[in-house]
């Protein structure tokens, strides 16, 4: 049952952040961050691994527990804290900025 609350869960999350990234992201450089995005989400399960394994041979399963769910969180404490003004007109709706010579 549990895993079926964290993929239902997940899969909300996953829209949400995407929707929030192309957003937060200029569309010039939507290729190759999300390339780079994919790349450090697929890097996550060994570095996890190797930071939590040491944890938990030692019994410490409530100090892994806290390490994995910081580590999972920073990157979207940061993406909130970024502001970018140049792109606030776009955002309320008046369209993306047109590039110059279109």
């Amino acid at each position: 049952m549990g895993f079926f609350a964290v993929g239902l869960l997940g899969a909300a999350m996953t829209v949400w952040a995407q929707s929030m990234r192309m957003r937060r992201i200029p569309p010039e450089l939507h290729g190759r961050a999300f390339a780079l995005l994919r790349t450090l989400m697929q890097a996550t399960l060994p570095l996890g691994s190797a930071v939590v394994t040491p944890m938990l041979a030692l019994g410490q399963l409530t100090l892994a527990a806290f390490v994995m769910c910081l580590l999972a969180g920073l990157p979207g404490l940061a993406l909130l804290a970024v502001t970018d003004t140049s792109r606030t007109c776009w955002r309320r709706g008046a369209g993306p900025p047109r590039a110059a010579g279109r």
